[in-house]
């Protein structure tokens, strides 16, 4: 799993520089919180203008670099998987929450996503780990944050990075 560090200068385009050399569509990405991470994406979209969304359960879909514009149509995971997999322009689409569950339609929505060729300017990012991505699906772990940094260790009672 590849560390990304947020503390260091071009930390939030090493994410975005990162999370685009995936060799695959499906990324995991390990965080300590994911506020940071979308605030981070919400900082690339705003300088670059590139299409950086972010996915909640309640607020559905929204584009970051139009101060978090709604998507229509774009409310549930099953519909936001869809546009992912037909939207053939550049794309990174975060879901801040993943379900606790995938249901079959949820995962054969995302083995369609995990066919995309690697190469095409689209990612698919997955708050978690690898773990909690469907076994038979290829994906990408990377971890950006606090989670990037050195592991806890138990220090004289406490635990310290």
């Amino acid at each position: 799993m590849a560390d990304i560090e947020p503390s260091t200068p071009g930390g939030e385009n090493n994410l975005l520089d990162r999370i685009l050399a995936a060799e695959s569509v499906l990324v995991a990405l390990r965080c300590g919180d994911t506020g940071m991470v979308t605030s981070a994406l919400r900082h690339i979209a705003l300088q670059t203008g590139k299409a950086l969304y972010v996915w909640r359960p309640r607020a559905g879909l929204c584009r970051l670099r139009d101060h978090d514009e709604r998507i229509p149509g774009a409310v549930e995971l099953a519909d936001v998987l869809r546009l992912v997999a037909s939207n053939v322009q550049f794309g990174v689409y975060f879901l801040a929450e993943s379900p606790r569950a995938w249901g079959p339609e949820l995962t054969a929505l995302l083995r369609r996503i995990s066919q995309i060729d690697p190469r095409e300017p689209r990612r698919l990012v997955l708050s978690g780990t690898l773990a909690d991505v469907p076994s038979s699906l290829p994906a990408r772990g990377l971890a950006w944050g606090s989670e990037a940094g050195a592991r806890l260790r138990l220090r004289h009672g406490t635990w310290s990075r």
